[in-house]
């Protein structure tokens, strides 16, 4: 499975990364830092994308809009400092599969969310 994580910040990209290697499993993982990158990425070829909704390039929920509408069959679990139940019920019905607020996520969460 190959997981692109689309992070503007090292420190929380690194902290994702880590929890995805503690899950195990052959999981490959690329990285962007823009929307722009995520979508170009993602367009290659990945199994799931991990989003943050504010990126240097996007902010709010309109990034995951937009990733949906340039990848409307790649699978997009959010990942982000919000933690606004409208905007989680929001996100799900643009299309996101799950929806985790970074400061609560557990890798049992992100284990459920990347492995089918």
């Amino acid at each position: 499975m190959k997981v692109l994580i689309v992070e503007d910040v090292d420190v929380e990209a690194q902290r994702l990364a880590a929890m995805i290697r503690d899950i195990g499993g052959d999981i490959q993982l690329e990285r962007a830092s823009t929307l722009s990158a995520g979508v170009e990425a993602a367009r290659v070829g990945v199994d799931r994308v991990l989003l943050d909704l504010t990126l240097d390039d996007s902010l709010g929920l309109g990034t995951l809009a937009k990733f949906r509408e340039e990848c409307p069959n790649t699978p997009i679990v959010v990942i982000t400092g919000e933690s606004d139940e409208l905007i989680r019920a929001e996100a799900i019905n643009l299309g996101a599969e799950a929806y985790f607020n970074k400061k609560d996520l557990k890798k049992e969460d992100l284990k459920a969310a990347l492995v089918p």
